[in-house]
Order: C-alpha cells, then sequence, then structure tokens
C-alpha cells in the first residue's frame, strides 16, 4: 500500500506514474485517510 501527496518533492504525474495506490491533494487529508486505512483493533 502506498499512499502519495501533491506536495513537497515530485509531481502528480510522477506519482500516478508510479502507481501510488492513494494520492492526496492537502495536508488535511492525510490523517482520516491513515485512520480509514488502519485496521481497528477493537479497544
Amino acid at each position: 500500500m502506498t499512499v502519495g501527496v501533491t506536495w513537497g518533492y515530485g509531481t502528480r504525474a510522477r506519482l500516478e506514474e508510479a502507481g501510488v495506490g492513494y494520492l492526496v491533494e492537502v495536508p488535511a487529508a492525510l490523517p482520516p485517510l491513515l485512520r480509514a486505512l488502519t485496521p481497528s483493533t477493537g479497544t
């Protein structure tokens, strides 16, 4: 599983060419995505 971000080093096109699994446009979208991808432990 890979998560790419469109800010910082590189370009969106390069991430897409690399086959990134998830692409995040803004920093605020990263925590909710990571929570959604993290299995719940039920505690």
